[in-house]
């Protein structure tokens, strides 16, 4: 278990450090409620969008991967909440990945008709968006993960695991939340995103390194 989770973990830091990347070479993709500028910049230049729905999409994918492993690694899985709140990150993990394998093709394809459409067509095009259909304001892909982590982040440290993972994940957790919560102020969104990303890249990599550690060190079977 530890080895497989260890592979996704590792990989879905390397995600979260490309989609770093593709924010800074496009910082629209991180500012939520510029609908109008994001389609029209798509349309333009529809690369780094489709490469940032591919990101996000492995991240789901490789989220799938880590749950179980992650949750057994700080030994809280007998927790009966804790064993709740998995139920709330696959479910967050595999909308993420349907909703921006969709948004894959969808998205650019609405960009383009955004940007030679008429007024009013424009603002029925809004309303057909594949990824809020999925997840509106990121409640499910965001703030389901966010229970998750903040959970098993919190009975670890409960249990005196006083590990920087274990409190990194406590604040990242929180993010995972806030970002999910309507009316934010916009500056503030993006901020946390962008910060997010970031922890989400210590904690995922950094637990990953560990598990496959413990794997070497003959704690459970290769796979």
């Amino acid at each position: 278990m530890y080895k497989t989770g260890g592979r996704f973990s590792v990989l879905s830091s390397l995600c979260q450090l490309v989609m770093g990347v593709i924010v800074m070479l496009q910082p629209i993709i991180s500012q939520e409620g510029k609908i109008d500028l994001f389609l029209t910049k798509m349309s333009a230049s529809p690369i780094l969008f489709v490469l940032s729905y591919l990101g996000l999409a492995l991240i789901g994918v490789f989220g799938l991967g880590v749950i179980e492993a992650i949750t057994n690694y700080l030994e809280v899985q007998d927790n009966s909440l804790v064993r709740w709140s998995q139920k709330l990150a696959y479910t967050g993990f595999a909308v993420l990945a349907v909703a921006n394998f969709k948004a894959l093709t969808a998205k650019p394809a609405m960009a383009d008709v955004y940007t030679s459409a008429a007024d009013l067509k424009r603002e029925i095009i809004l309303t057909m968006d594949p990824y809020i259909s999925f997840s509106p304001n990121g409640i499910v892909v965001y703030g389901f993960v966010g229970i998750w982590i903040v959970l098993i982040s919190l009975y670890a440290l409960r249990k005196g695991q006083f590990r920087s993972y274990n409190v990194a994940g406590l604040i990242l957790g929180m993010m995972y939340i806030l970002v999910s919560i309507p009316n934010i102020p916009l500056l503030i969104v993006s901020i946390l995103n962008i910060a997010k990303g970031i922890l989400a890249f210590l904690w995922f990599g950094l637990l990953g390194l560990e598990m496959l550690k413990k794997s070497k060190q003959g704690f459970e079977s290769p796979e």
